[in-house]
């Protein structure tokens, strides 16, 4: 028995060992795309640990090999969390000796990135002109690229946003979409149009409800099916309320059959403000469900959606915009058909083996 353990154990110090850094494992594209990566390179026969910065329910599940630590202190706040957590960190992947990290935040990675020396791959996962607010912030990032191996971005645009010293050494890789989807069928929906996403302000979904109220004026039947958990839920209960829309909205919560219930409705609608890529978008256009979704500055939209054609883009902040897009869809049997049959082709493209293989050359 002690031969076959000590084979394990010289086994396992063969692997390639890589530390994954995400902000957690609930809700969210970062996180999701984190625990794809880790699972498929476990998968790979990789070593991977998967560190949380902070500590939550863990709607995204990691294989059984994969080790998980949090370095989550909510008793700090300010510089000394950030601080806390740049040293546990650290201190975390040297323990793993791991050859790779492949961090999905910036700042907490700060003195891995620094002091150790092994290969360095950060992630920037929003657009970049809006979520790093400040001189020093804006600064620190680009320090911290410029001292990474490789820095992934999700989209031309958001690469294009830094100097030319980062973008030669920048990657574009977008989200993978998982398999088994189910496939949206016209003659087989409910009269909901779904939206699912963290709940927070940059969501702008008090536009998607106004936009909804005039829907329901005309078509009285329908239904907003709101999917995700967030910070602002009970400020939008009570904006619905306030719209007299509280019987047609409903707060569905966080959904682990979210493809399904896609499936299941009209329309999908996405009304953000800014993003880097939105995956509950990608996962609308895999399953064929008529997408609309705001033209966002990061081009995370526009890469995948050709407007009228495969989904449709309306203008950041348009209420108008929106209520003539789901008026349209409602209907035009037609224009549902052609945008269904033209979505569901991102499926090969953005195949989670294809996506995440990209991810395995650059390590």
């Amino acid at each position: 028995m002690r031969i076959y353990d000590e084979l394990g154990e010289l086994m396992d110090s063969l692997k390639k060992r890589i530390a994954i850094i995400s902000p957690g494992l609930s809700t969210g594209g970062a996180e999701r795309v984190a625990s794809l990566l880790a699972n498929y390179l476990s998968e790979k026969g990789y070593a991977v640990t998967f560190i949380a910065m902070r500590e939550d329910e863990m709607s995204y599940p990691l294989n059984l090999g994969i080790k998980y630590s949090c370095v989550d202190n909510s008793k700090l706040s300010g510089i000394r969390k950030m601080l806390y957590k740049n040293i546990r960190v650290r201190d975390l992947v040297k323990k793993f000796k791991a050859d790779t990290i492949i961090s999905f935040v910036i700042y907490e990675a700060a003195l891995s990135v620094i002091t150790l020396r092994i290969k360095r791959i950060l992630s920037l996962r929003s657009d970049p002109n809006v979520t790093t607010r400040g001189f020093f912030f804006r600064q620190l990032r680009s320090f911290l690229f410029r001292m990474s191996d490789l820095v992934v971005f999700q989209t031309p645009q958001a690469k294009a946003c830094f100097a030319k010293g980062i973008q030669k050494k920048g990657l574009i890789i977008a989200n993978p979409i998982t398999g088994q989807l189910p496939n949206w069928k016209d003659y087989a929906h409910d009269k909901v149009i779904i939206t699912a996403c963290r709940l927070d302000e940059h969501k702008n979904l008090k536009m998607l409800i106004d936009a909804f109220g005039m829907i329901h004026n005309e078509f009285p039947e329908y239904r907003l099916h709101i999917f995700g958990k967030g910070p602002i839920e009970r400020e939008l209960k009570d904006y619905s309320e306030s719209r007299g829309l509280d019987r047609a909205v409903s707060f569905k919560g966080f959904s682990t059959d979210i493809h399904n219930e896609m499936a299941r409705s009209m329309i999908f609608a996405l009304s953000s403000n800014y993003e880097g890529i939105s995956n509950s978008m990608l996962e609308a256009l895999g399953i064929g469900i008529p997408t609309i979704c705001t033209d966002y500055p990061s081009g995370g939209a526009r890469m995948f959606i050709n407007s009228y054609e495969n989904g449709i883009l309306i203008p950041v902040g348009d209420t108008e915009a929106l209520y003539e897009a789901l008026r349209n869809t409602i209907e035009i049997p037609s224009l549902r058909e052609r945008l269904s049959n033209n979505s569901v082709t991102i499926r090969d493209r953005l195949e989670l083996n294809r996506i995440c293989g990209l991810w395995e050359e650059a390590i």
